[in-house]
């Protein structure tokens, strides 16, 4: 073979290797996506519950004087909460839910010594209808942060001062007020662990009676729960 032969099937060589390497390459090209193909969580639900100590804020005599804190001393009575809540998200940060849960509201009536006056637990159970407003914000890839203003509807089941039956002259039905503080650790691809700290203001005394002290009640606890996204 002459050397004009030679060089032409060298070139031939070599146009059909880069010819075969170019159509593998081809059949693997990369998939590129827009924003508009990823998808985003829309919301969640998820199940809690809630360990608080409940105390008394304000107490005044029938005849509208503060009640006398020698003789009418409360403390902590240990209350609860818990149930299932569902929010949307709305606009970046923003989420919106409603939620059903039952609640203890309760303290503990600590008489004067002098009295000889075993302490007295009033304790009410309700079932409650929370309205929350929050914010969350991603802080790491696995933690968020997360702030919950909130307001309840609390719908009286059952009211005991020790162990008399009180539901009859009870509050039926208050509002109330607080916030929640908390983080929420990923779990998974859609799940999250909940944990935070909760504050809660009654907007009205627990029982009403003209021969009693008025009074309005709050509670502070920790509160946990389990997180489900989609």
């Amino acid at each position: 073979m002459n050397h004009p032969a030679r060089l032409f099937a060298a070139v031939l060589a070599l146009t059909l290797g880069w010819s075969s390497s170019a159509w593998a390459q081809k059949t693997t090209a990369p998939i590129f996506y827009t924003d508009s193909d990823l998808k985003e969580k829309v919301g969640f639900v998820e199940v809690r519950g809630a360990g608080l100590v409940g105390l008394r804020r304000l107490s005044t005599n029938p005849d509208g004087t503060v009640a006398n804190p020698e003789n009418n001393l409360f403390g902590p009575g240990l209350n609860y909460g818990g149930g299932v809540f569902g929010a949307l998200a709305l606009r970046g940060a923003l989420h919106v839910g409603v939620g059903v849960e039952t609640n203890r509201w309760g303290y503990v009536a600590k008489f004067s010594p002098m009295l000889s006056v075993e302490p007295l637990v009033y304790r009410g159970d309700y079932t409650s209808f929370p309205l929350r407003a929050g914010f969350i914000s991603e802080v790491s890839e696995n933690w968020n942060l997360e702030v919950w203003p909130s307001t309840s509807v609390n719908v009286l089941r059952k009211f005991q001062a020790g162990a008399n039956d009180w539901t009859e002259q009870a509050t039926q039905r208050f509002w109330s007020g607080g916030i929640m503080l908390q983080g929420s650790r990923a779990m998974g691809t859609s799940g999250r662990l909940v944990m935070g700290a909760v504050l809660d203001l009654g907007f009205a005394p627990l029982y009403t009676s003209p021969s009693r002290d008025e009074e309005l009640p709050f509670r502070l606890g920790l509160s946990a729960g389990y997180r489900v996204t989609f």
